[in-house]
Formats: C-alpha cells, sequence, structure tokens
C-alpha cells in the first residue's frame, strides 16, 4: 500500500498542492522548519520539501513516528531517532506540523485532540 501511495503522490501531483498550502504558512510565520508526524517511511514529505524548495521556500524537516524507522538524513530530512506520539509532541519539537497518511490511524476523540492543537510551535 505504502508503495501504491507513493507512486501515486507522483502521478497526481498531490504534493504540489500541499506545498502551495504550507508555503502560506511559511509566509505568514516565517518558520523554516517542520515537523512530519506519523511519518512512517517518509511519505510525501521528501515531494513536499521539493516542492517547497521550487517555490522559494527551503525548509528542513524533522520526520517522527511512534515507530521510528531508519531514514537515510539529508541537508533538508532527518528522523526523530526516539519515538514521537502525535497525541503529545515533545515541547523540543519545534516547527510547523504536518501529518500525511496518518491519521487514519487515531480514535476520534485523539483525532480531534490532535487537530485542535497549534499547527505550528514556536521555542518561544
Amino acid at each position: 500500500m505504502t508503495a501504491y501511495l507513493a507512486s501515486a503522490y507522483t502521478i497526481v501531483n498531490i504534493p504540489e498542492l500541499w506545498a502551495r498550502e504550507i508555503a502560506k504558512v511559511i509566509a505568514a510565520t516565517g518558520a523554516q522548519h517542520i515537523i512530519d508526524l506519523g511519518s512512517g517511511s517518509a511519505g510525501p514529505i521528501p515531494l513536499v520539501a521539493a516542492e517547497l524548495q521550487r517555490l522559494g521556500h527551503p525548509v528542513t524537516i524533522t520526520l517522527s513516528d511512534y515507530y521510528p524507522r531508519p531514514f537515510p538524513s539529508s541537508p533538508t530530512l532527518n528522523y526523530c531517532p526516539h519515538p514521537v506520539d502525535a497525541r503529545a509532541v515533545p515541547g523540543d519539537l519545534h516547527g510547523i506540523r504536518t501529518m500525511f497518511a496518518a491519521f487514519h490511524h487515531f480514535r476520534p476523540a485523539d483525532a480531534a485532540a490532535i487537530a485542535a492543537e497549534p499547527t505550528l510551535k514556536s521555542s518561544a
């Protein structure tokens, strides 16, 4: 299923649509870092990062998951080595929060709580 989704992301260019929305948040906040929750094997976020770069918004991204997986780091992407529960994101993970293809894993009450959290956490 993840291989199918990875292919689908490139065919219909959904990451471009997401990048345009995230670019609005970047423009409004000045944030340059994204915390991607429930990243699994990275999903579409590398494509979103490339599109943000193309749009003039170079960002760095921390991938995170409840069950962290090894992922090759790059200047743009790194993987948080410890488990991150999207229902209780550690205070030291600052930036725009995103979640792609993982929201369905949560019970309705947990999903509502995650959605109610601010999507941008700053260090201030």
